[in-house]
C-alpha cells in the first residue's frame, strides 16, 4: 500500500519506497540495508523528499491506511481509499472522482462523505447516489442536450430551479408550436406569398421551420421488447422429507414443505 501512495511522486517517490523497505530490513537486522539506507537518506535530502515522505504517511494516517499490507489483498473500500491517499499525496487543487461510492458498503460511502466534507480544496464529482449528491454538492454542473448549465446551491435546490426552467421552456415550445401551425396554415390558403409585403413573412416562417426541426426533445424514443414467461401452477414446489448435509455436517433433515404461487 505503501508503494501504491507514493508511486505518484516520480523519481522521488521511488527513493521513498526504498527508504521505506529499508527500514524494514535494518529492523529484521540487515546489516547491508543499513549501509545503502544511508545513501538512500542523502538523495532523499538532496531531492527534498523528506517532505514527500511526510505527505505519504499524512495521507496514510489521514485515511487510516497501513503501509506495510499488499494492496491486491485488500478489499474493494479498502482499495479505494488506497487510490485516494494517492490522489491526495499530489495535493490537487481539484480532486476529480468518477462515481465514488460504486462498490463501497454503507460505512465506507459515510467515512468518504465524512473525509470529503472536510477537505479544504475543491471536489469536482460525478455520482449516481442521491444522498451521497445531498451532502456534500454546493453547485451543481448539469449537462442537458448539448448544453452545459451552473446552479450555484445543494441538490434539492437544483431540482427545484430545473424544474421551473423546463416548465417555463415547455410554455415557450407551446407558444412557439402554436404560431408556428397558424404560419403553416396561411401559407396554405392561396396566398400569394411572393408579394411584396409578404416575402417577410415567408421568411420568418422558414426560419422557425428550421428552429422547430433542430429542437432537442427532453425525453428520447424508447424501443424495447420485453418477453414474458407464463405463470407457473399454483403449486410451485412441494418437498417430503428432504435432508441435506454438507461435509458431514447436517443443514436440515427430514424437511417437508409446500410453496405455492
Amino acid at each position: 500500500v505503501f508503494d501504491v501512495v507514493s508511486s505518484v511522486l516520480g523519481r522521488v517517490g521511488e527513493y521513498i519506497q526504498r527508504y521505506h523497505h529499508l527500514l524494514d530490513d535494518v529492523a529484521h537486522g540487515d546489516e547491508k540495508a543499513f549501509a545503502e539506507l544511508e545513501q538512500v537518506q542523502k538523495q532523499l535530502e538532496a531531492h527534498d523528499g523528506w517532505q514527500m515522505e511526510q505527505r505519504v504517511e499524512t495521507a496514510l494516517s489521514k485515511l487510516d491506511l497501513k503501509g506495510d499490507v499488499e494492496f491486491l489483498a485488500q478489499s474493494g473500500g479498502v482499495k479505494r481509499r488506497v487510490l485516494l491517499a494517492r490522489a491526495l499525496v499530489q495535493e490537487p487543487d481539484i480532486l476529480l472522482l468518477d462515481e465514488p461510492t460504486n462498490h463501497l458498503d454503507i460505512e465506507s460511502i459515510q467515512w468518504l462523505e465524512e473525509f470529503l466534507l472536510q477537505y479544504r480544496n475543491g471536489v469536482l464529482f460525478i455520482t449516481h447516489d442521491r444522498e451521497f449528491l445531498r451532502k456534500l454538492a454546493t453547485r451543481i454542473v448539469d449537462l442537458d442536450r448539448g448544453k452545459l448549465s451552473d446552479w450555484p446551491g445543494d441538490y434539492d435546490n437544483y431540482l427545484r430551479r430545473k424544474a421551473e426552467v423546463l416548465h417555463a421552456e415547455a410554455l415557450e415550445w407551446e407558444r412557439f408550436d402554436k404560431k408556428l401551425s397558424q404560419e403553416e396554415v396561411w401559407i396554405r390558403q392561396g396566398i400569394k406569398a411572393r408579394r411584396t409585403r409578404n416575402e417577410g413573412r415567408v421568411r420568418a416562417l422558414e426560419a422557425m421551420r428550421s428552429e422547430r426541426a433542430q429542437r432537442r426533445e427532453r425525453q428520447g424514443n424508447v424501443k424495447a421488447s420485453i418477453q414474458q414467461a407464463e405463470s407457473s401452477g399454483q403449486k410451485v414446489i412441494e418437498a417430503e422429507n428432504i435432508s441435506v448435509a454438507f461435509d458431514g455436517k447436517a443443514i436440515f433433515t427430514d424437511f417437508s414443505t409446500v410453496s405455492l404461487r
